[in-house]
């Protein structure tokens, strides 16, 4: 017999589909306590957003299950908090789903002011978001309009890349081995004399190519960097990278969706200076993950700063807080650090599943070991 076959939909649409079974096995464990122990018994409706008809069955046989072991109440999000830009087929089905609820006698309870990462509140306006303070910007008053006018102090030097000796740039302070990973191109320009090239990442023993310039700024005020850049079977496109360094860290975290083969097309990068009086504007390529060197599985592999300062990127952070919640959870770090950030994610999703549905059994009450314990994790 051939074995089943998940995709990433399919596994998370089972995922949610067994959290909320084994809430269900485990509220039938503890039934007599919980109806005494608590008045209000909920299950957690979560991961479907009414998109489909499917979710609606799915919603629904999870609310029948849930009625006949004692639940009375569905905490259910749904995409409640974007109700105004739903449409007919939106709140049809929600409509059945509520109609589910009063058939069983199952409070229907609407999550609707999540936060998260705020994606329904900045669906409607992106403006809502809090923003950063600016101190002290210059405004000069023309007639009845005031514009803000630039300080020009504040540049970088040879920031066209104009002005070269050899393969090396003046005015930047960081080069990684001019005349094999980075060289001035006098042939394949965006304008003027030159444009920098960054090739054979793999020349260098951690894949970088990279070039940054110190530049001193004004504390609380907002800065647009841009750059124009050409790519050639760029993989992964990931491997580009523009960041503002300040301190230990990066201050605006910033990734581009470069197509792997593109022509010239601009990129820019806003960034606040909180506090700092100066930034580093750096520049990095990076080699493809077929062209890494084999070397025994870890966690993170973080890069550095030119003064040696670890620097996670938003892939790193992720993959640190996936490794966090996948071991949290017993598994070993040794197997989970084999995984990429896909598998950990899927991993990671479904402990969290499990987590959320599980019940906390009233004080002195304690499941078995059995009982207690979780499926093994889908492949």
């Amino acid at each position: 017999m051939k074995p089943p076959t998940f995709t990433a939909a399919r596994l998370r649409r089972r995922s949610r589909i067994v959290a909320g079974e084994l809430l269900l096995l485990w509220a039938t464990t503890f039934a007599p306590g919980l109806r005494a122990a608590y008045a209000g018994r909920f299950v957690w409706v979560f991961g479907w957003g009414l998109g489909r008809d499917s979710d609606v069955t799915e919603i629904t046989g999870l609310l029948e299950r849930a009625a006949q072991h004692g639940i009375n109440g569905a905490v259910a999000s749904l995409g409640l908090d974007t109700l105004s830009q739903q449409g007919a087929d939106y709140f049809r089905r929600l409509e059945a789903v509520q109609q589910a609820c009063e058939r069983h006698h199952i409070e229907l309870i609407p999550a609707i002011f999540s936060i998260g990462y705020g994606g329904g509140i900045l669906s409607r306006d992106q403006n809502l978001a809090e923003g950063l303070p600016v101190v002290n910007a210059p405004f000069v008053v023309h007639g009845d309009a005031a514009r803000f006018e630039p300080d020009a102090s504040v540049r970088l030097v040879n920031g066209d890349f104009e002005e070269f000796t050899g393969n090396r740039f003046p005015g930047f302070g960081f080069h990684d081995q001019p005349g094999e990973i980075r060289f001035a191109d006098t042939q394949v320009k965006h304008g003027g004399r030159a444009a920098m090239r960054l090739e054979n990442f793999t020349a260098n023993p951690h894949g970088h190519g990279r070039v940054n310039q110190e530049v001193r700024v004004q504390p609380h005020r907002c800065y647009r960097v841009s750059v124009w850049v050409k790519t050639e079977s760029l993989e992964p496109a990931s491997g580009f990278q523009m960041l503002t360094l300040a301190g230990d860290r990066d201050i605006a975290p910033r990734q581009f969706n470069l197509p792997a083969t593109a022509d010239w097309r601009k990129l820019t990068l806003l960034f606040n200076s909180l506090h700092f009086h100066k930034v580093r504007l750096a520049e990095q390529g990076g080699k493809s993950e077929a062209e890494q060197p084999v070397r025994p599985a870890t966690a993170s592999r973080p890069a550095h700063t030119p003064r040696n300062h670890r620097l996670h990127s938003q892939h790193h952070i992720e993959r640190l807080t996936l490794l966090r919640d996948v071991t949290r959870a017993g598994h070993h770090i040794g197997q989970m650090a084999r995984l990429s950030n896909g598998k950990l994610r899927a991993s990671s999703d479904w402990l969290k599943l499990f987590v959320a549905g599980a019940w906390h059994a009233p004080a002195g009450s304690r499941p078995s070991s059995e009982s207690a314990k979780a499926p093994a994790r889908p492949k």
